[in-house]
């Protein structure tokens, strides 16, 4: 994995995919692994508040262009990563939360507990969630590099008050007039702002 430095925090160009097969995985499965294909099924939001669950919750299918699954031979997992959207570059340590999902039996998984940990300003860009497959065989891990997909860009903000497009917050109401224009005082209306 290469690795550069950008504002203090370390980022890591994600691994290209390997030649040859996974190590691991018995020859009787490859065929099958290699017609699986992940989809996002549920985009994440295009904007959302750091440190907070991330809602509607991401969720990918797995398909198969044969329609055949490994089924009882492995465990399907999928993990998910933060990646800039500049550049497709790994960001470490700032996804929280429940990072890695099993695959259930009707071929979803489902992200519930996603929490980006750092706004957009701060990273320098907006962001897109990777998902990537994992397969688990007798007592064996393997990452299937070439099965993954990932979510359209979000952008991160420290407030919900940015979420609804304002982006500032109203001004102070000023006084336009008072009526009656003289009289004694107490007696006397005033009229806030323009409307």
């Amino acid at each position: 994995i290469a690795s550069s430095r950008r504002n203090d925090s370390q980022i890591q160009a994600i691994a290209p995919i390997p030649n040859g097969p996974p190590k691991g995985i018995p020859d009787s499965l490859l065929p099958i692994l290699s017609k699986l294909k992940l989809r996002m099924a549920r985009q994440p939001p295009a904007k959302t508040v750091y440190q907070r669950i991330v809602r509607p919750f991401p969720s990918v299918l797995l398909q198969s262009e044969t329609g055949e699954f490994p089924g009882a031979f492995c465990s399907l997992f999928v993990d998910a990563f933060l990646v800039r959207n500049d550049s497709n570059m790994e960001i470490p340590n700032h996804l929280d939360g429940t990072k890695m999902v099993r695959i259930d039996s009707s071929q979803f998984g489902t992200f519930k507990r996603l929490k980006i940990m750092q706004t957009t300003q701060q990273l320098g860009s907006s962001c897109r969630i990777k998902f990537v497959l994992k397969v688990f065989i007798n007592g064996h891990q393997e990452t299937i590099p070439s099965c993954f997909c990932v979510s359209s860009s979000i952008d991160v903000f420290s407030h919900t008050l940015y979420l609804n497009g304002k982006g500032k917050p109203e001004p102070n109401p000023s006084i336009t007039e008072a009526l009656p224009p003289e009289g004694r005082p107490g007696k006397q209306i005033i009229v806030f702002g323009n409307h």
